[in-house]
């Protein structure tokens, strides 16, 4: 086993003097290296916090940045392990100047670096110590709330042209839509077309048969009764698509009628009375596969799935 520390490394070194990582993203550098050292087959990390990671030398190799291993045109992997001479081992192991990982790949005779925050981000020997918990889901019911967690958003899409950039609004909302199952979000713009730039503060939105923006109004000849002025009962949108939308996002740019409310309930705690009061017909739901079918003049959706998902400990899905 070789051993190296480095004369001086910082959590604050430049992100422009790092190497590229394999995902193309930017990952802060919150704790830096304090040392390393390896065996032909694994590399040992420790963390100026006092963490120590090991990867295996195999899974360094393949998830290096260089133009050897991923394409930089197209940012897609080009590397053909089986086409090495010998399983890649660690014949040097370092930090460079900038507290990058340094690491000499036989049998190539192949210098690497590493991007520190990436390493720490991806460390999957610790994996249940870094994930942070998601925040518990609450199950609700109508008459324990008179209305859903509401939150002022008029400042969603100040980002200073940086749509990931922090935001304790957006945290909130996510931490609601989590634990909850969906928020509401007051005075942000009605401009048309502004839904778009409000879900990428979120992440990329994905069109569906209905396109990537829809407006939800009454017009002549529907193919959708969201298209009519009839009251719609409690469902689930999309029940059709073999992978149903992460999140959806109804935005209200200009209400001209009377009346009419928006009815929402909370799915997982309609399936878990149903599982306490009868747990065959539960039992039965999470079992059978329904047949879910969208049928208009230009497009057949279908998907079969049972009617409740659960996980593999029980959970709902």
């Amino acid at each position: 086993m070789t051993l190296s520390t480095p004369a001086a490394t910082s959590a604050n070194t430049p992100s422009d003097t790092l190497p590229a990582t394999p995902d193309y993203d930017a990952w802060p550098v919150e704790v830096a290296i304090h040392n390393v050292s390896h065996t032909p087959r694994q590399v040992e990390v420790r963390w100026e916090d006092g963490h120590v990671s090991q990867y295996h030398s195999i899974w360094l190799r393949e998830n290096a940045a260089d133009d050897s291993t991923v394409n930089p045109a197209t940012r897609e992997r080009i590397l053909d392990l089986s086409r090495l001479e010998d399983w890649p081992t660690v014949s040097e192991a370092r930090l460079d100047d900038t507290g990058a990982l340094e690491i000499v790949f036989a049998p190539e005779q192949r210098r690497l670096r590493f991007h520190p925050g990436w390493l720490r981000a991806h460390d999957y020997t610790h994996l249940a110590e870094l994930d942070a918990p998601l925040p518990p889901a609450t199950l609700w019911k109508g008459s324990e709330r008179d209305a859903p967690t509401t939150l002022d958003a008029r400042d969603w899409l100040d980002t200073d042209d940086d749509p990931l950039a922090p935001d304790a609004c957006l945290e909130s909302a996510l931490e609601a839509v989590i634990g909850e199952g969906l928020v509401r979000l007051r005075n942000l713009p009605t401009e048309p077309g502004s839904l778009d730039a409000i879900a990428r503060r979120i992440g990329p939105p994905r069109a569906t048969n209905f396109g990537t923006l829809f407006d939800v109004r009454a017009k002549p000849d529907p193919d959708s009764n969201a298209y009519t002025s009839i009251a719609l009962p409690p469902h689930v949108d999309l029940p059709t698509r073999e992978y149903q939308p992460g999140l959806q996002l109804l935005h209200c740019l200009e209400n001209d009628t009377v009346g009419g409310e928006a009815v929402m309930m909370d799915g997982f705690a309609v399936a878990e009375a149903l599982r306490e009061r009868h747990p065959e017909h539960f039992a039965t739901l999470t079992r059978v596969r329904w047949c879910y079918a969208n049928t208009a003049r230009t497009t057949d959706h279908v998907w079969y799935a049972p009617m409740i998902k659960l996980d593999d400990d029980g959970n709902f899905d």
